[in-house]
């Protein structure tokens, strides 16, 4: 973050060092959004397949789902919190982007009920072998990342579990 700004700074100016500093924001925030939206359709539709409680397929008079968004936003400010570092942030964002396109892409290329083309599928099985291998290669330098995605993961399980045994 600092070092980005420090080149832009020297190599093409103060004012490109200032736009480069609006557009990396403008990109977290985005981020921040994605996420939060997600998290908030996740738990809505595992309220609805009931594998969260009902509550959390409840929508305030603009049909959003009233407690998944107050859970998505406490957990991407307790994020930012945990991580106040820019770099930091971008790892995170990192194995969870890199992990959400390998599992679609390979989703998709073992689904044979999707109509695609055999090189379709054979490339997407190939896009997904190689995005395994970057999101593995993110979890072995960047074990913060590896730790926070797995810490979501066991904790979604649980909670799935938890209700599927009450």
């Amino acid at each position: 973050d600092d070092m980005l700004k420090l080149m832009a700074d020297h190599y093409l100016g103060p004012q490109f060092a200032a736009v480069a500093g609006l557009i990396f924001a403008a990109l977290l925030l985005s981020a921040v959004n994605t996420a939060v939206t997600d998290l908030v359709s996740i738990q809505f539709m595992m309220a609805r397949d009931r594998e969260l409680p009902g509550w959390f397929a409840g929508l305030n008079r603009w049909g959003m789902p009233v407690l998944p968004l107050l859970v998505a936003t406490v957990m991407a400010a307790v994020t930012l919190l945990m991580a106040p570092d820019v770099g930091i942030l971008a790892e995170l964002y990192a194995i969870g982007v890199v992990g959400a396109i390998t599992i679609n892409l390979g989703v998709c290329g073992t689904n044979h009920r999707l109509q695609i083309r055999h090189w379709e599928r054979a490339g997407m099985l190939l896009l997904a072998a190689i995005m395994f291998l970057v999101w593995l290669t993110i979890a072995w330098e960047k074990p913060r990342a590896l730790y926070f995605a797995g810490g979501i993961l066991i904790a979604g399980l649980i909670a799935r579990l938890s209700v599927r045994n009450y």
